[in-house]
């Protein structure tokens, strides 16, 4: 039963993905010079790639290695949403540290995944989510010490983080301590507890959808 359950969020959870792309790429090609559109339309993109590997694999209908696809991910993944919360950061606050911190975390991220593609680890995922979760807080921090006065409701990269920030919270237990549950719980609860995965995946992608409708509604 809660296999069945982490098979219908998960299932939902790249319907929502492949939703997302096509309205996220309709708008990025409409509107070519809007950057955020183009990097979230490529970061969709490559997910839904590599989710279809991993059905396909799991299916036994193609035999891939789809750990190399997951840390190429966990790169891409990084790269993107940290983009995303640095250029916010900047427009609060005009800091050259920040742009360097960016630079740095770009360059280990890479050198774990290099460690990943080596020993067959995933550390690329552990390390891009903590960054992740630790540019957010300080975009918070920066946000409400500031002076800036701007309309929360309608600004998209307040949304946007967000929803990086609460999906990638909600998703870290599992990559910090994923082994150490499936071997710790039974068949049923661990599925019940994957569930957090797929579910965390919704959270940002409507996220994403919510970010692409501001834009959408700002350029009318």
């Amino acid at each position: 039963m809660e296999k069945d359950f982490f098979v219908v969020i998960n299932n939902c959870a790249n319907l929502l993905l492949l939703v997302v792309f096509i309205y996220i790429t309709f708008l990025s090609i409409k509107n070519k010079n809007i950057l955020l559109l183009k990097l979230l339309s490529v970061y969709t993109g490559i997910a839904i790639v590599i989710n279809l590997l991993n059905e396909l694999n799991y299916y036994k209908i193609i035999e891939v290695k789809i750990i190399y696809g997951w840390i190429f991910f966990s790169f891409i993944h990084l790269g993107i949403l940290l983009w995303v919360i640095e250029q916010e950061i900047s427009k609060v606050l005009k800091l050259l540290k920040i742009k360097f911190f960016f630079w740095v975390s770009i360059l280990v991220q890479f050198l774990f995944c290099l460690f990943d593609l080596v020993k067959k680890t995933y550390y690329s995922a552990t390390f891009s989510n903590l960054i992740i979760i630790g540019f957010s807080i300080l975009f918070y921090f920066i946000l409400f010490k500031g002076s800036v006065l701007i309309n929360l409701k309608n600004h998209v990269g307040f949304i946007l983080i967000n929803g990086i920030f609460l999906s990638t919270c909600l998703i870290l237990p599992i990559i910090l301590f994923g082994k150490h549950i499936k071997v710790s719980m039974n068949s049923s609860d661990y599925f019940l507890v994957a569930s957090i995965g797929p579910f965390a995946s919704i959270l940002l992608y409507s996220f994403f959808l919510k970010t692409a409708a501001c834009i959408r509604k700002s350029i009318i």
